[in-house]
């Protein structure tokens, strides 16, 4: 039965519930194109302003830009705000405020030190200026419809399953400025995902499957079951705790450890890994995802909730591929900095990576969540394996017709006096081995049709389930917040006076120094014997190798010894296995 999209897409639509301090909230991509300029790439460095400020709107955006892929780009912000302005903005009392421990608090040293690299390299890359974050609030506070939220709604069927899915547009993603996360960039665009099966004597598709847009996850790590513990439902609307600044979707409320990594530094940072791990012991999120660089996620949802039953409501736009504004304009939704990064830049629209290819997660939303291997319900269940099992039989009767026609060549070949049939036997021999293959598959798919499935865990696809962190006391929050600003540089100045070939510095007590930085790191993470495993696993490899070049090193002869005799005896016992095996 064929069902009205904007029916279904309110029978689901999301509540989300942003963090306390949110400036942005989804707001109309009509105002933002009314009051931003238009831009086109004309060279590697050279552009050129095809529209300005109030001179736009979404009709003569897809006029200016069709068939032109990606070269294009909106600017919101013309003029950031002057210092100021900016104080000033700061200090207003209307402001939403927001408060917070320090996010390096909650790693350790290595992930500290590639988090001020990282920070130093904003002075190199393109990034959005300061003062902007606060000139497209104001906008953002100023827009004629300040306080309509309209949800972008699509409606596909993809893979067995009715596709949900719902766009949010923000003015500006703050994350960097607002929360001391990895970028701003003018623009942002989040989505939720609602997959629906067809259920036998249902009225309704069920909802079975939800996604939310987030930072670390891909693929199946993306999607939740619907009765997952970790999901919240109202009335059959999903929960969505949207991150303060990016916009990004969790599932529980809470704060978040994200590690951004680049793989343009993936070498350095293994090997830097190597030479530090045994002074400075990873946490276990750094063991399991690879150091990056830190940041928190603010995903509390205590403000502002938008959606059903919420005091602010969501206005339902339908999208499809025929949207002109959706289809047509490939360019940028933000102002493009040209940072090599790609975190700075505007974002493309809900269609388009901002090379101008089609998304996959609009192009195949099965795919993109990895549900291609998830069969939608049990009538699917039962058509694929009815299918398979016809097909297997059909091959199982062309295997045997194939088999009984070589035995016969074979044969005949045999009685005229031929004698060399070795790969005439293997053939065969093949043709037995797939004959049974078939035979097994067919039987398991029987066995399968006739057993309900066994319950699966609503978990079991994932290979990280993200989690929030851990609430701290207050004190140790305090603690923390003042010894991650001040131990990094610490540790710097430090090694500088080791490595010092002054006589004004003495080496020892920097070493001292560092010694008790290290203990202190350690009690504030909670890693203090394993500092002292890898402490004493680092003296002791000292006085292996001191031991070694004061005395070994000096006979080669010795040495020589060691080797032939180690590998005489190592010889010795592979020889008597091999003669017990026998």
């Amino acid at each position: 039965m064929d069902r009205d999209p904007l029916e279904l897409l309110e029978r689901h639509a999301p509540i989300v519930r942003f963090n306390e301090g949110e400036y942005f909230l989804p707001a109309s991509v009509e105002s933002f194109v009314e009051q931003a300029e238009l831009w086109e790439r004309t060279g590697p460095s050279e552009r050129a302003r095809i529209a300005g400020c109030g001179e736009l709107d979404l009709d003569r955006l897809v006029r200016e830009t069709r068939g032109q892929t990606a070269r294009h780009h909106l600017r919101l912000v013309a003029t950031p705000l002057t210092q100021a302005e900016l104080v000033a903005w700061r200090l207003r009392r209307d402001r939403p405020r927001f408060r917070a421990h320090s996010r390096l608090g909650r790693v350790g040293v290595l992930a500290r030190f590639i988090d001020a690299g990282s920070r130093v390299s904003l002075i190199l890359r393109g990034s959005v200026p300061t003062g902007a974050q606060a000139a497209a609030a104001l906008l953002d506070r100023d827009r004629p419809d300040h306080g309509d939220h309209p949800y972008y709604g699509r409606v596909v069927r993809s893979g067995g399953y009715t596709v949900l899915q719902y766009w949010f547009f923000s003015y500006f993603n703050d994350w960097r400025s607002r929360a001391h996360g990895v970028n701003d960039h003018e623009g942002d665009w989040e989505q939720v995902t609602v997959m629906l099966v067809d259920e036998q004597g249902a009225p309704w598709p069920v909802p079975a499957w939800v996604a939310f847009s987030a930072h670390d996850e891909v693929g199946a790590d993306l999607r939740r079951r619907w009765d997952d513990p970790d999901l919240t439902v109202v009335d059959g609307h999903p929960v969505v705790h949207a991150g303060l600044g990016s916009h990004a979707g969790a599932y529980l409320a809470g704060e978040y450890l994200i590690s951004v990594r680049d793989t343009r530094f993936a070498t350095m940072v293994r090997a830097f890994r190597r030479v530090t791990r045994v002074l400075f012991p990873l946490s276990r999120r750094e063991q399991e995802d690879g150091v990056g660089i830190p940041y928190v996620e603010y995903q509390r949802g205590d403000g502002v909730a938008i959606g059903p039953g919420q005091e602010r409501r969501w206005r339902p736009v339908l999208i499809e591929d025929d949207t002109p504004w959706v289809r047509d304009y490939t360019g940028l939704w933000g102002d493009d900095t040209d940072d090599p990064f790609g975190g700075e830049r505007g974002p493309a629209g809900p269609r388009y990576n901002r090379d101008g290819t089609v998304r996959q997660s609009w192009s195949d939303p099965v795919g993109w969540t990895a549900l291609d291997v998830v069969v939608p319900d049990e009538t699917e269940r039962q058509s694929l394996i009815s299918e398979r099992v016809e097909e297997l039989e059909q091959e199982v009767a062309s295997i045997r017709e194939e088999r009984r026609r070589r035995r016969r060549q074979l044969r005949a070949s045999v009685l005229g006096g031929r004698e060399d049939t070795a790969l005439e036997e293997l053939a065969l021999a093949e043709l037995g081995t797939r004959l049974t293959q078939r035979r097994d598959e067919r039987q398991r798919l029987l066995a399968v049709r006739d057993t309900p499935p066994p319950p699966v865990h609503p978990h079991a696809h994932l290979r990280h389930r993200q989690e929030p962190l851990p609430d701290d006391s207050t004190g140790r929050q305090w603690l923390l917040n003042i010894w991650s600003r001040i131990s990094t540089p610490l540790i710097l100045l430090l090694l500088a006076a080791v490595v010092s070939p002054t006589r004004a510095s003495d080496p020892l007590w920097a070493v001292l120094g560092l010694l008790v930085v290290l203990v202190v790191e350690a009690v504030a993470q909670k890693r203090l014997i394993t500092l002292a495993l890898s402490l004493v696993i680092l003296v002791g490899a000292g006085l292996v190798l001191v031991a070694l070049f004061t005395g070994v090193i000096g006979s080669w002869r010795i040495i020589l010894a060691a080797l032939l005799a180690a590998a005489g005896l190592a010889m010795l016992v592979l020889n008597i296995q091999e003669v017990r095996r026998t």
